[in-house]
Order: C-alpha cells, then sequence, then structure tokens
C-alpha cells in the first residue's frame, strides 16, 4: 500500500547508486543477486538508471567505481567547497 504512494526512490535491477552524503561517492549496482524486491533510497542518495540500448550498467558502474573517477569527482568537489568558502585556488 505505502509502496504504491511512494513513487521516487525505488530500485529496478542494474539501477548505480552513489552516496551524496556522509562517505561521499559510494558506488553500487542493485543486481538480481540482491535478495530483497522492493528497496528505496534515501535522500542521501542518487539513482542512475541506465537505458540500456545506450549504455551498459555494469560498464557504467565499473567507471564509477574507478579510482580515477573517484580521484576526479573528490577534487571537484574540494574545489568546489573551497571557492565556495572563499578559499584561493
Amino acid at each position: 500500500e505505502k509502496d504504491e504512494v511512494l513513487k521516487n526512490g525505488k530500485l529496478n535491477i542494474n539501477d548505480i547508486i552513489i552516496t551524496t552524503r556522509g562517505t561521499l561517492g559510494n558506488v553500487v549496482l542493485y543486481s538480481c543477486k540482491v535478495p530483497f524486491k522492493n528497496i528505496r533510497i534515501n535522500s542521501g542518495m542518487l539513482i542512475i538508471r541506465c537505458d540500456e540500448r545506450k549504455v551498459d550498467s555494469k560498464f557504467l558502474y565499473y567507471v564509477l567505481s574507478s579510482e580515477i573517477f573517484y580521484k576526479k569527482i573528490y577534487f571537484l568537489f574540494t574545489t568546489f567547497l573551497l571557492r565556495r568558502a572563499g578559499g584561493i585556488l
């Protein structure tokens, strides 16, 4: 009943989830290996839902999970915070 009322934030198989609070940038792929079928995210997470005809979600998951991507996001995030705080770059 409540599941039908809450429309946003429900995961589909092959969705990619990224944390935006706490430990920034944790990446997870929701697959059929997860034993739960009705899962929702909270407001500190993002869902990336791929059009499988255009991009493979597993490939994108591996890219987003890579150390190179993490370092780039970390650099952009810290740069943004420094500029917002009035720091000099």
